[in-house]
């Protein structure tokens, strides 16, 4: 059922998303604001896909993963402490 108001971008939930796992970002950044990149992911059925998404959703989807985000995804973080421990150099 759709949700009946937006959900903040910083928010980490991705709905009705079957990723996981991210196979590959590409090193090259669009260096809008927000900043964009293709990411080559697999969903859980097996089949890998290639999209342009912007940092945000990058972002959160390292965060629903529990994986270590990239330090360049890093500017989209929420003002948070907890969110420290998953940053990488």
């Amino acid at each position: 059922m759709p949700r009946k108001y937006p959900i903040p971008p910083y928010i980490n939930v991705i709905e009705d998303d079957l990723i996981v796992e991210i196979e590959w970002i590409e090193q090259t950044c669009l260096q809008s604001m927000i900043c964009q990149h293709n990411v080559r992911y697999t969903t859980k059925s097996g089949t890998s896909h290639t999209e342009l998404m912007n940092g945000i959703k990058i972002y959160n989807i390292f965060q629903k993963l529990g994986k270590s985000c990239p330090f360049h995804f890093m500017r989209y973080v929420p003002k948070n402490p907890e969110a420290e421990k998953y940053w990488i150099s």
